[in-house]
């Protein structure tokens, strides 16, 4: 059957009315009606990417008190254009058309999720302004941000309605409800230029579980939570309530059980933990840490960044003057503590550790004494049997061994009893051990594990 020549014209010309109907564009005239689009003041702010949840979830609460509101999500056709408020009046090939929303669900950590949205529109009309808001997820691999604009009738009152609006979404950012108070993990996306956070779980540690002689733990104390007590009446004072702490000592000596007994105890602070794969991006983390006081920031091996300059490549020393810039760069009423610790106090930059107003205490967590090592000895070994006497035959052999050490040399003391057949651990099952860890490995290898081959007699 041969099909009407007008009648083809006809269904293609209803074809073409309706996808315009589909169109971004063809939403906003019709929103706005006789206002030129093109005579809208646009208001825009760039958020960081990790502010994500807490604007979208203040772009939701405002538009679920306006029932009237119309919502849509985007798709773009074109690669040639992006999500900003002038390309939306694009109706042509290639145009912005009405899309379903997209949403993702996002590990915020510590057994929390999140859904985002992935781009949106939001047309509504508040005390006869019409207005409408755009929020764009930007994860390109090189710009990750949050974008959204807010596009209103020229005029003093509907600019300033705009632009309250959008402070409140800025609020919402800088109060960081999502984050504030966690323990945050830094991270980026392989070759990403914006950083984001997750939170860590904390595994219960008490004090009760840390080794080290009484003057080392009253000083750190005295210095970090006996500082963080009386860090408002300082400020009220007029003195800093910012703190930089650096612990030193060997490796295994307890510096990470230290930090992990005083993370565990700031339930107010949010803590900020970085790793040296994180450490190009300390502005950024930085900048998040400011707007999360209370704050506690803590960067173990310090000295991969902070290395003295003459020694230091140019990649260091670009990463130093970051660090250093951002420590001088703290208002006195910036309630942020700094935590460093180093296995190699000599290695590191004087610009940083000889300073105070930078590093306030340096703390040195040394090797056990003997009534440390018996205490360690006798908490590794747990459950297995062993006496009072063989304690203080091993202790007195392992003179400078680490905790690390110790309880590494438990372990294999306890394998040697059992493939013994024995039930009781003796001073022979330890000599057992000590004879791998030491004098096999040579001074290279009882380094390595914590210990120094010639501290033992």
């Amino acid at each position: 059957m041969q099909i009407n020549p007008r009648r083809r014209f006809l269904n293609a010309s209803k074809t073409r009315a309706s996808e315009g109907r589909q169109l971004i564009a063809y939403r906003l005239r019709d929103h706005f009606g006789e206002l030129a689009l093109e005579d809208l003041v646009v208001l825009r702010h760039d958020f960081p990417i990790w502010m994500r949840v807490d604007v979208q979830a203040e772009i939701a609460r405002h538009f679920s008190q306006r029932p009237e509101h119309q919502f849509s999500g985007a798709r773009l056709t074109s690669d040639s254009l992006d999500f900003r408020f002038p390309h939306l009046l694009e109706d042509g090939d290639g145009a912005i058309a009405v899309a379903p929303p997209v949403y993702s669900l996002i590990d915020l950590g510590d057994g929390e999720t999140a859904q985002t949205l992935l781009r949106g529109l939001w047309l509504d009309t508040q005390d006869d302004v019409p207005y409408v808001v755009m929020m764009n997820l930007n994860m390109d691999a090189y710009e990750q941000e949050l974008r959204v604009e807010i596009a209103a009738p020229p005029g003093i009152e509907s600019r300033k309605f705009a632009q309250t609006l959008l402070e409140c979404l800025i609020r919402a950012g800088d109060d960081a409800t999502t984050h504030r108070g966690h323990v945050l993990l830094a991270y980026h996306e392989r070759g990403a230029a914006s950083i984001d956070f997750q939170r860590q779980s904390l595994t219960p540690f008490d004090w009760d579980e840390i080794v080290l002689d009484d003057h080392t733990i009253d000083l750190f104390n005295r210095n970090t939570l006996g500082f963080i007590k009386q860090a408002q009446a300082l400020s009220k004072l007029g003195f800093s309530s910012r703190k930089g702490i650096l612990l030193y000592g060997p490796p295994g000596t307890g510096k990470t059980s230290l930090i992990r007994c005083l993370v565990s105890q700031l339930d107010s602070y949010t803590r900020f933990i970085l790793t040296p794969a994180n450490l190009s991006h300390l502005t950024e983390i930085m900048q998040a840490a400011r707007k999360m006081l209370p704050a506690l920031v803590v960067i173990e091996d310090v000295d991969l960044i902070a290395e003295d300059r003459e020694r230091s490549g140019p990649g260091q020393a670009g990463l130093l003057n970051c660090l250093l810039n951002e420590m001088d760069g703290l208002s006195a009423d910036s309630q942020i503590m700094f935590l460093l610790t180093t296995n190699r106090p000599e290695a590191l930059e004087p610009a940083l550790a000889s300073r105070p107003g930078r590093i306030d205490q340096v703390i040195e967590v040394a090797l056990p004494g003997e009534r440390e090592r018996r205490q360690l000895l006798a908490r590794f070994t747990g459950s297995v049997e062993i006496s009072e006497i063989v304690i203080a035959r091993v202790s007195k052999k392992t003179d400078e061994a680490s905790p690390a050490f110790l309880k590494e040399l438990v372990r294999r003391a306890v394998q040697v009893m059992l493939e013994a057949n024995q039930c009781e651990l003796e001073l022979l099952h330890f000599d057992g051990a000590l004879q791998d860890m030491v004098q096999s490995g040579g001074a290279i290898g009882s380094r390595l594990l914590g210990g120094k081959a010639m501290g033992f007699t």
